[in-house]
This record gives C-alpha cells, sequence and structure tokens, in this order.
C-alpha cells in the first residue's frame, strides 16, 4: 500500500528499515527528493517580450455589465463578428507572408533573367568569334591548314600541329557547348521559379477571395445590428468595447504566463503545495487545484487567476477578466509536461480557432522537466477531480 509521506518522514523511515525493501526506499527517496525539491523551478514558458502596455489593462466596467446585458440574439451576432474579424486578422497576416514571398521569388526571376541574358551574349560572343574565323578560313583557303602542317620541321613538330589543330576545333565546340547548356539550365531555374511564382499568385487569388466573403460577411453582420435601429448604437458600442477589452486581455495573458513561470522557477511557492507518493512501482507527484491556487493568491504579481483539476482536463479562468481556457495536460519527449488548451471563452463569447491561436501565440506554459530528470523519464499523467498526478519511473543509472 502507498504511504504519503513528508520528505523527512522519508528519511527516517528509511533508516529504520532493513534489507532489499530498505535499500529500494532509500535510494528511491533520494532520487526523488532532489528531484522534486527542483520541480518548482522548472516550469518554463514560451513566452514574447512583455508588451510595452501597462501591465493587468483594466476593462472598463459597463463594457462587462453590457456585455451580461445582452440578449441571446444579440450575444449569437457578437460572438459571429467576433470569430469573423479574428479569422480576417489571420488571412490578413498570411497574405502578407504570401506577398512577400512573391516579391522575392520575383527578385530571383529577373536575377535569372540576367543571368539568362548575360550567357546569351556570352554565346553570342563566341559565336561570332567562331564566325570571325571561319570566314578567316574561307578566305585562306584550305591551303592555310595545309601550309600549317607542310611547314613542320620534323615529325615531332607535324604530330604538335596536328594535335593542336584538333585541340582548337574540340575546344571551340565545347565552348559553345557549355554556353549553349548554361543557358538551357538558367532557363530551367525561371521555368522552376516561374511555376512557383504562379502557384504563390494562385494562393494570393484563393486568401483574396476567402478575405473577400469573410469582409461581405462582417459587413452583413454589421447590417444586421444596424438593423436593430433602437439599439444600433447600444450593440456597436459592445462590439467596439469587446474588441477593446480582448486587445487588453492579451498582454494580461502573456504577462501572467510570464509571471508563474518566474514563480515556479524561483521556488516560490509554499510547502507542501507537492504532495509525494512512493510504492515499489515508481514514484508519484500530485498537485491539487486547492493549495496551487492558494499558492497563486499570495502573487501581487498576478491578476485574480483560478485553476479547476478534472477528470475532463484543466480550466485556466481569469476570474476579472471573464476569461477561460479549457484544456490538459500531456506528456511531451518523456520529460516535458505541456497545457494543450482545447477551447475558450471570452466575457461569455466563445473563441474562435482563430482567436485561439492568437492567444495561444502569445504564451505557451510548459513544465520542463528534463533538467531535473536526467535519465528518468515521465510515464503517466493522471487528471483527476480535484488534483493532477504524474508517474515518474526512476532512473539512478
Amino acid at each position: 500500500m502507498k504511504d504519503r509521506i513528508s520528505n523527512e518522514q522519508i528519511t527516517a523511515k528509511s533508516k529504520s528499515r532493513v534489507g532489499k525493501a530498505a535499500l529500494w526506499i532509500l535510494l528511491t527517496v533520494t532520487a526523488s527528493t532532489a528531484f522534486f525539491g527542483a520541480l518548482p523551478m522548472v516550469f518554463a514558458t514560451q513566452a514574447p517580450p512583455k508588451a510595452t502596455s501597462q501591465p493587468h489593462a483594466p476593462v472598463a466596467q459597463e463594457t462587462l455589465e453590457a456585455i451580461e446585458n445582452l440578449n441571446a440574439e444579440e450575444l449569437v451576432l457578437l460572438s459571429e463578428l467576433f470569430e469573423t474579424a479574428s479569422r480576417i486578422d489571420q488571412l490578413e497576416a498570411e497574405m502578407a507572408v504570401i506577398q512577400n514571398d512573391i516579391s522575392a521569388l520575383g527578385g530571383q526571376i529577373e536575377e535569372k533573367q540576367f543571368q539568362i541574358n548575360e550567357s546569351a551574349k556570352a554565346y553570342d560572343a563566341v559565336r561570332d568569334t567562331l564566325g570571325e574565323i571561319l570566314k578567316s578560313q574561307q578566305r585562306a583557303g584550305a591551303a592555310s591548314n595545309l601550309e600549317v602542317v607542310l611547314n613542320a620541321t620534323s615529325l615531332k613538330d607535324l604530330l604538335r600541329r596536328l594535335n593542336l589543330l584538333r585541340e582548337l576545333s574540340r575546344k571551340t565546340d565545347t565552348l559553345m557547348q557549355e554556353t549553349q547548356a548554361a543557358r538551357l539550365r538558367l532557363e530551367e531555374e525561371k521555368a522552376a521559379l516561374s511555376l512557383l511564382f504562379a502557384a504563390q499568385k494562385a494562393k494570393e487569388a484563393e486568401l483574396a477571395e476567402t478575405l473577400r466573403s469573410l469582409v461581405e460577411a462582417r459587413t452583413a453582420l454589421e447590417s444586421q445590428l444596424q438593423a436593430l435601429a433602437s439599439d444600433r448604437a447600444f450593440y456597436e458600442a459592445n462590439l467596439k468595447k469587446l474588441d477593446q477589452s480582448w486587445s487588453a486581455f492579451k498582454p494580461v495573458f502573456t504577462e501572467s504566463v510570464t509571471a508563474l513561470s518566474e514563480m515556479l522557477e524561483s521556488g516560490d511557492v509554499p510547502t507542501g503545495t507537492i504532495e509525494l507518493e512512493f510504492s515499489p512501482s515508481g514514484v508519484q507527484g500530485r498537485i491539487t487545484d486547492d493549495k496551487f491556487n492558494t499558492a497563486l493568491s499570495s502573487r501581487q504579481d498576478l491578476p485574480e487567476l483560478r485553476f479547476d483539476f478534472t477528470k475532463k482536463g484543466v480550466l485556466m479562468t481569469f476570474v476579472k477578466e471573464k476569461a477561460e481556457l479549457q484544456g490538459y495536460f500531456e506528456i511531451v519527449e518523456e520529460r516535458q509536461l505541456a497545457f494543450k488548451v482545447e477551447s475558450g471563452s471570452f466575457q461569455g463569447v466563445s473563441m474562435s480557432k482563430a482567436a485561439l491561436e492568437d492567444l495561444v501565440s502569445r504564451g505557451t506554459l510548459t513544465f520542463d522537466l528534463s533538467g531535473t530528470l536526467g535519465k528518468s523519464t515521465l510515464r503517466r499523467i493522471t487528471h483527476e477531480d480535484g488534483a493532477i498526478a504524474l508517474t515518474i519511473d526512476i532512473k539512478l543509472f
């Protein structure tokens, strides 16, 4: 049966036991104590530099109250507008990347065309030179080459002269062939670049059409809001406030992720936040949401945050901002835990896929345990009601 014990109790009991079981527990406790003692320091974040805006920018209370007072129809319209606007932002970013690629490919095609023109000039120069040589030979007649041979002073000189004539002819042919081959190769490279250029232009056109459709959809949704004449100003104001609140929340999210990382990396968590269990099958670390939330509530550098652990996963809540992120922890690369966000809502509005991707790109949570696990690996993570449990395979050598 597993015994939940503190590090001091583990050391005391390990001294009192004998035989193989005592030796096994002593080795396990030694390795595990070192591992879990450093656990708070291995929480990492992949977040961009802090925004220049003031931390935790407040959201106007009237905005929150206005959103709460929206009826079902109004909330659906706002949700669709919010999702459409997020998708438009995402496609515009993709369009900018594609247009940069098109510009770069255009420059490469121009460079290839310049090289082709230079190669053609070189080919024409060789051809013209060869033509002049042939004209000179025609004017001199066959006697010219014969004279070169007959003027030989010896058999050795004769062979040398014949070899020179053959070498001149061979090199002239080779030069013509190489120049022609170089131009053909450049033309093939240009053709390949042109295909890429055409593909990017086609993708640009496809994105432009999608953007056009989304803009039309946004216009139609805005028209539906405007059709509610008596409440038009109210809806537009709330939509604007929702956008402003969302813009204000994004740096809050990034700064919160960074602060969480700094808190755990410094080990600044109350004793007992991590509970340990030991058994012959391995070592298990257990973190309850109550203790974790207690640790968060004592921080002045964090907004009001709450984590709820359930069998289905993890719910991360920004209380004042009314933002919720639903996801789960999973083991990646045997020594890391990553928080995977599956869905979310902001002030009662469901986050679209584009909005979630935008938010997660500003800061993701990852438990990187490789620095402390050594050769040990994470075998399993279990989501429980009120806690998460980690099973570790201890490898001392």
